[in-house]
């Protein structure tokens, strides 16, 4: 009952948070540009400096080896989930109408900006360097051929057709750009085989005054993060949101049934192979319990609108299903 209680609080938290941020970018507070400054921020500073001070003070020249075998685990883990995505999108065609859109939200989760603070105030730092490394598959995934999964339907149209012909409609190309998270996540690795103290408490003023930076940098994690989450939902209203059995259903199938069908299958690899490491099953499990990730309404503008309903409910739905999960996990793996 304890984990129940702990995950519930900062859940709590977190969601007040993602509450004050619609209710800010709703309510005209925040000019309307504020998304993007508070998404660049998020990615060119908080995360980068969330993911090296945990890898640099988690990684070891002497465990190396340990958390390198999470990123076989993690490619492996993404082409199942990724199975089960595909395998539940077709019991689910019927439900939404673009089987990538539905497919993308069942295979990925808010791991980043919803899981990192979840995981580290649940489980602990060691755990999360581990989560890290597990989900460098993910990012890579999602950052290339995620992308043009959720983005391949949408057309604009080419205003400038001549002869007052009627506009043609063509794909939005999306060039590739290397997101500041890769070369983050390369550096922390480094300066934790290497040994670099950054802990704050360093004898050399400068890595002490480093790692201070990088500390104070990485606590804005939680409450920013969740912040723009809410801001990027208050595009829509509140009756928008939460409209749609649909995406209530497909909600649930992202919260309750793929995080049992993990589970499921981590307890039977458990049993079936003796092995004791119960990070090794626990790490999937609590990635596939996460909430929808953003990046499907950010994407995907505003034909976002489906998708952000998803993630609505998923958020809220959280509340009860993230907990109960955690406090399972204590039992079956």
């Amino acid at each position: 009952m304890e984990v129940f209680l702990k995950t519930l609080e900062q859940a709590l938290v977190m969601l007040f948070f993602m509450a004050a941020g619609y209710l800010l970018q709703r309510g005209k507070i925040l000019p309307e540009n504020s998304t993007k400054t508070v998404s660049l921020l998020l990615t060119n500073l908080i995360l980068p400096a969330y993911v090296i001070y945990n890898l640099s003070t988690g990684i070891t020249k002497e465990n190396i080896v340990e958390y390198g075998g999470y990123i076989l685990i993690g490619l492996i883990c993404l082409i199942v989930f990724l199975g089960i995505a595909y395998g539940l999108g077709f019991l689910l065609k019927g439900i939404y109408k673009d089987r990538k859109v539905l497919v993308y939200m069942l295979a990925f989760s808010n791991y980043s900006y919803f899981g990192y603070p979840l995981i580290e105030f649940v489980y602990g730092s060691e755990t999360l360097a581990k989560v890290l490394i597990f989900v460098i598959p993910f990012t890579i995934f999602i950052y290339t051929l995620g992308i043009k999964m959720i983005t391949s339907d949408i057309e604009k149209p080419n205003v400038e057709k001549p002869n007052d012909e009627q506009p043609n409609f063509e794909k939005p190309k999306r060039k590739f750009h290397i997101q500041p998270v890769i070369p983050a996540l390369v550096l922390g690795i480094l300066l934790g085989i290497l040994g670099v103290n950054l802990t704050g408490k360093s004898e050399n003023v400068a890595l002490a005054t480093l790692g201070t930076i990088l500390s104070t940098a990485k606590s804005c994690m939680s409450p920013v993060s969740m912040i723009y989450t809410g801001m990027v939902l208050a595009k829509f209203s509140l009756k928008e949101l939460s409209c749609s059995l649909k995406s209530a259903i497909v909600a649930f199938f992202r919260l309750a049934v793929i995080p049992v069908i993990v589970t499921g299958i981590c307890y039977l690899l458990k049993i079936t192979t003796g092995l004791v490491g119960a990070q090794y099953f626990l790490i999937p499990v609590v990635i596939s319990a996460m909430p929808i990730g953003m990046n499907i309404v950010i994407f995907r503008g505003e034909d976002g609108a489906e998708s952000a309903q998803v993630c609505f409910y998923s958020l809220i739905m959280g509340l009860a299903t993230i907990p109960l999960l955690f406090m399972a996990l204590q039992y079956l793996i």
